[in-house]
């Protein structure tokens, strides 16, 4: 994994374990245009998603998607179109949320070859 994948993980947990990560993720809350991501990190929940973007120049930019009253696969789409078109996909969070985003995903976009294998989160 890049360093600036790394980095842009352990920015994005340590806003989660603090609480900030919210008004991070406001202030950040438009991306460039999809084809402008080299690498995303997504990191799901059962009601919400953040969406981390790395994009060619390095720069990282972030937004959240709320689930709302939308069904699992509406919320799943949006979180698809938030995370653009990269070139490696990493998803992070809990149990069967994530794994059933990674399905979803790839049903989507037909590009398993394009999601990183991480450890499962305890």
């Amino acid at each position: 994994m890049s360093n600036v994948v790394q980095k842009g993980m352990a920015q994005e947990e340590r806003a989660h374990r603090s609480g900030e990560g919210e008004a991070m993720i406001k202030a950040h809350a438009q991306f460039p245009t999809a084809g402008s991501a080299r690498a995303s990190v997504v990191r799901v929940e059962r009601s919400a998603a953040v969406v981390s973007r790395i994009g060619r120049d390095g720069a990282i930019s972030r937004c959240s998607v709320e689930r709302g009253p939308d069904s699992q696969e509406a919320f799943f789409a949006r979180i698809v179109e938030a995370a653009g078109d990269q070139d490696r996909l990493i998803v992070v969070g809990r149990g069967a949320s994530r794994l059933a985003f990674e399905r979803e995903y790839v049903e989507i976009c037909h590009r398993p070859d394009r999601l990183v294998d991480v450890p499962a989160e305890k």
